[in-house]
């Protein structure tokens, strides 16, 4: 029965995820067919945040495992249809059991989610199973597969589900097969058969939104997509109304500029105080006020996180090739508790996380950052993995379509250090001063010691304070207590040939 006819919806309420075959046999070490293209552990992360937003968009959850070596027939018959030859999948064999990482979040189903198993013996998850009956039943009219093999079984249910009449999503960047090459074959055929590849997280833009993913890095980092109100940046959009408002420049480090132009903007007090972030650069630019479009996205953001957002980085990343390296944010001058918070605009980038120490796991996190985001990165994750933007190509995106050239990245902080550019005064909490007129004593006692005294004093701090930047890069077990009493230092402006590893922020 042909389920449907007409354009293809992207409903979520009227399609299901179907997450095919993840299991041991075919990802895990030791598995039957465990060799695949990709990271199993980085596809198993990618799936386990895919069953999580689907579920939050109303889509129906599959779960399809295969048993094999049960079908008695001659062997002429099953050949290309069902798996033959050594054991793979055996029934209650561990082979047969789903892939560790993703045991939770199969239990972890909310109450009230249209979520169930299918057991299959042949390729195709339609075949001799319920698993047509059900969706019908059910009101799916598409179908959106992720899992593995992608030459295999996942091409078998793409060729079924469109005999059926479902419209295929077929995840690129979802599913693996043992070589790229195979993998790469598949996905052409999918496409040939009326198919529509794409990314995964191009399906978080599907319904109304905003969808919520929780379980990236540590602590309560989470990612939320389709966040943003357009109309917060007025008609033009808000990529169009932040482009064209900020006055962009560039930022040095280590003598060079880095691979993409920023901007830093922040709350200024009708004193003149200003925010103040240091980081490791040569010299950082002006803080600016906050923009008009940008003012309105912070206090969206702000109404988001429950907590005040007076800083902000901008970073223009011109095309794919535009990067930034692996790095910590510095939090010297983070208020706490707080959240670092980062907007994409744009073209999507993927945001890389590892962790620092095997206690964390090997694997690497990759989570795309869509158009209208907002990852809300917690302290911990910050302490405990590294986070970089890869350079990328520039030809097409996992749609097979143009990939806008440019990304802003917004990244938002809560600071707790203010500098006055009139005085010289730094106080709060990265600074020995915690009050504006102790500091302000402070600048003034500085500015009566002999210039060459003043200036190896200021070498020095910076020299220690660059040291320590250094220290909270790499260590996971850092405490931020060591930059106690703080520092007046503004930037490296002195310490250029100074060789810091890790990153720009």
């Amino acid at each position: 029965m042909d389920v449907r006819a007409g354009a293809p919806s992207r409903d979520p309420a009227r399609t299901a995820l179907l997450i095919i075959d993840m299991q041991n046999d075919f990802l895990a070490e030791g598995g039957a067919f465990s060799k695949r293209h990709c990271d199993p552990h980085q596809l198993a992360q990618t799936v386990a945040w895919l069953a999580r937003a689907a579920r939050a968009q109303g889509r129906v959850v599959v779960w399809v495992t295969s048993v094999y070596g049960e079908i008695d027939a001659a062997p002429d018959a099953l050949r290309g249809q069902t798996h033959t030859g050594s054991a793979c999948c055996a029934r209650g064999t561990w082979g047969a059991e789903l892939f560790p990482a993703l045991v939770p979040v199969r239990a972890e189903r909310p109450a009230g989610t249209a979520e169930w198993h299918v057991e299959k013996r042949w390729y195709s998850a339609f075949r001799e199973t319920e698993l047509h009956a059900r969706l019908a039943q059910a009101g799916v009219t598409g179908v959106v597969l992720c899992g593995v093999a992608t030459n295999v079984c996942v091409l078998a249910a793409a060729r079924d589900a469109r005999r059926l009449g479902y419209d295929v999503d077929i995840l690129g960047d979802a599913t693996a097969a043992g070589t790229a090459g195979k993998h790469a074959v598949a996905l052409r055929e999918i496409e040939g058969l009326g198919g529509r590849r794409r990314s995964w997280a191009d399906l978080l833009s599907d319904g109304p939104g905003p969808v919520h993913i929780a379980g990236i890095g540590a602590g309560e980092t989470a990612l939320w997509c389709g966040a943003l109100d357009e109309r917060l940046a007025g008609d033009a959009g808000a990529f169009a109304a932040v482009e064209r408002e900020v006055a962009w420049t560039t930022m040095r480090h280590r003598g060079g500029e880095v691979p993409r132009l920023v901007a830093i903007q922040g709350e200024r007090s009708p004193d003149g105080a200003m925010p103040l972030y240091r980081h490791p650069a040569d010299e950082q630019p002006e803080v600016c006020p906050f923009t008009p479009a940008v003012d309105r996205i912070r206090r969206e953001v702000e109404r988001r996180v429950g907590h005040p957002l007076n800083h902000c980085l901008l970073q223009l990343y011109r095309t794919g090739r535009d990067w930034i390296s692996e790095h910590s944010d510095k939090t010297l001058d983070l208020a706490r508790p707080s959240f670092i918070v980062n907007v994409s605009l744009g073209r999507q980038r993927t945001m890389v996380l590892r962790p620092k120490r095997a206690e964390d796991g090997n694997a690497v996190q990759k989570v795309p950052l869509p158009h209208g985001s907002l990852l809300v990165m917690d302290l911990e994750t910050n302490r405990r993995f590294y986070h970089a933007i890869r350079q990328e190509g520039d030809t097409e995106g996992e749609g097979g379509g143009p990939t806008p050239p440019s990304r802003i990245s917004l990244t938002f902080r809560h600071i707790g250090t203010f500098h006055d550019p009139a005085t010289g005064a730094v106080w709060g909490v990265g600074a020995p001063a915690s009050h504006r007129p102790e500091a302000e004593a402070r600048a003034r006692a500085r500015s009566a010691v002999p210039e060459p005294e003043r200036e190896a004093a200021e070498r020095g701090e910076a020299e220690r304070m660059l040291q320590l930047f250094r220290a909270e890069n790499i260590d996971p077990t850092f405490d931020v207590a060591a930059y106690r009493p703080g520092f007046e230092a503004l930037n490296f402006r002195t310490l250029r040939t100074a060789q810091e590893p890790g990153g720009d922020r």
